[in-house]
């Protein structure tokens, strides 16, 4: 499985012995967007492993 940034996600036993220090920050894209927030995943660029995953919710003119 390919991702739209250019990922390639690895199967569980390959991710299982990756050292994922090649972590990158991913705004969600969806057609339906959050008027609360936005949603940051955590992948892996290397397995493509997600480690996380963040809201960040708006306050006023910015985050909170």
């Amino acid at each position: 499985m390919k991702y739209s940034n250019g990922i390639n996600k690895k199967n569980k036993f390959l991710q299982m012995f990756c050292r994922h220090k090649n972590v990158g920050s991913f705004t969600e894209q969806s057609t339906f967007q959050s008027l609360a927030g936005e949603t940051i995943h955590h992948i892996c660029k290397d397995c493509g492993k997600v480690k996380g995953k963040q809201v960040l919710r708006y306050e006023g003119m910015g985050f909170k």
